[in-house]
């Protein structure tokens, strides 16, 4: 599997305090953003074709014929198409302005749910495949598919539909048969595998540092929903009116913090690329 050709954290770095230096003009700024996205130019050849043959002898080989039918190379490319397709998303945005308008190509909330969505699904990957230890790496995926079961049942319950061909316990069973299997403990695969868990594990993995992944995360997630210390975070702020002691604030985009977020999702998704091809090998 290739690795999606490495992009270093220092060249992602280099590439986004160019942007933070003064004076640059909005067309300058969008040109930054586009070097920063043209790893998707590497990276979607690879996403729109099946994921390459599980190699034998491989760690895959091995974690997907302990797990069958519930993989590990499945789910992190999954998360991995995912992530690539957020950061697609954000691209598209970004160059569909033919005019380059500051308030038509850079966007307060819209860009950072779409990075929210590179990162937290590319930290689903490296949480996934991170780990050297295989039955780490097995109890994460068991982990996840018991939150499928148990996600799918409360959406069924929601919208009263039947429930699926198999009824939950018999899933729940299956999956703790599968531990067993494994060598996991008789308790099975308890944990919540929430995208807090896993943003903090993969900046661990790739910053060394877990307060950096879920910061990272946190912004942009904060910024999707309109909570307003994210969103006064991440913007330019200039005060328009003022009676008493209530402002009434515009805010317009920081295209350096945007860069900023965007070299963070690059690196984290290449870093899940890197370790699909890892394990595949």
């Amino acid at each position: 599997m290739p690795d999606g050709n490495r992009i270093s954290a220092a060249g992602a770095c280099a590439v986004t305090s160019q942007a933070m230096s003064d004076g640059q003009t909005e067309q300058e700024n969008l040109e930054t953003l586009r070097r920063l996205l043209e790893a998707l130019d590497r990276w979607l050849p690879l996403t729109q074709q099946p994921p390459a043959p599980v190699g034998s002898g491989s760690q895959f080989a091995s974690d997907d014929t302990l797990l069958n039918p519930v993989q590990i190379s499945h789910a992190a490319w999954s998360a991995i198409l995912l992530a690539v397709d957020h950061l697609h998303n954000l691209r598209r945005s970004v160059e569909g302005c033919p005019s380059c308008q500051p308030g038509a190509t850079f966007l307060n909330g819209s860009n950072y749910s779409l990075l929210r969505g590179a990162l937290e699904n590319a930290s689903k990957a490296v949480w996934l495949l991170a780990p050297e230890d295989q039955k780490t790496r097995i109890l994460r995926r068991l982990q996840l598919e018991v939150k499928h079961i148990q996600d799918q049942e409360k959406f069924q319950t929601l919208v009263k539909i039947p429930p699926p061909s198999r009824e939950k316990a018999e899933r729940l069973a299956e999956i703790k048969r599968l531990a067993a299997a494994a060598g996991l403990p008789g308790d099975g695969p308890i944990g919540n595998p929430s995208p807090t868990r896993m943003v903090r594990a993969a900046g661990e993995v790739i910053f060394g540092d877990a307060d950096l992944g879920q910061i990272l995360w946190s912004l942009c997630s904060g910024a999707a929903h309109g909570d307003p210390w994210a969103t006064l975070s991440l913007a330019e702020k200039t005060e328009v009116a003022r009676k008493a002691n209530v402002a009434t604030i515009h805010l317009s985009p920081s295209i350096p913090n945007l860069l900023a977020l965007t070299a963070a999702a690059v690196e984290v998704i290449q870093r899940a690329f890197i370790l699909y091809a890892k394990r595949n090998n």
